[in-house]
């Protein structure tokens, strides 16, 4: 396979043009090993018989629920140099975890603390942190980002 070289490949996105992917629905995804190298197991006998790589790329994708509450992940397959997998995208509803009771001298919820935009100082909540409440938890699919290793968090 030849490298890629734009003036004779062009490639382009196969994007719906003025789709919103950050919608609720079902997305298909194909994700391929760089070079495509069969890095995930074999075919034998018409069979994926997966390597240690192939078993951990599916452990972690059923991972991704934990991770992503707004994220359900359905079937996936795994092949030699790429898996493809469909998640789905859920609208999530109810309160922000990040909004906590403001306790009166007497310990009764004196009301709840935690406006939107409110920032939050160290030890609020028993939350170390400074993030502004109301800011969107939802990852959206392909969205460039902060990307972490199996296990980290």
């Amino acid at each position: 396979m030849n490298s890629y070289n734009p003036k004779i490949h062009h490639r382009r996105s196969i994007r719906l043009k003025g789709y919103d992917y950050s919608q609720a629905g079902l997305y298909f995804i194909t994700i391929c090993v760089q070079d495509r190298k069969h890095l995930f197991g074999k075919i034998k006998n018409g069979a994926m018989i997966m390597n240690d790589a192939g078993r951990m790329v599916t452990k972690w994708y059923f991972e991704l629920e934990n991770k992503f509450p707004d994220k359900k992940c359905h079937e996936m397959v795994v092949m030699p140099n790429h898996f493809h997998c469909i998640i789905e995208t859920v609208i999530t509803v109810g309160a922000d975890l990040r909004v906590c009771p403001d306790t009166g001298p007497d310990n009764n919820t004196a009301g709840i603390r935690g406006v939107l935009g409110e920032q939050r100082g160290p030890g609020e909540c028993g939350e170390p942190t400074n993030q502004i409440l109301g800011e969107p938890t939802n990852q959206i699919l392909g969205e460039p980002g902060e990307h972490r290793g199996p296990g980290e968090s």
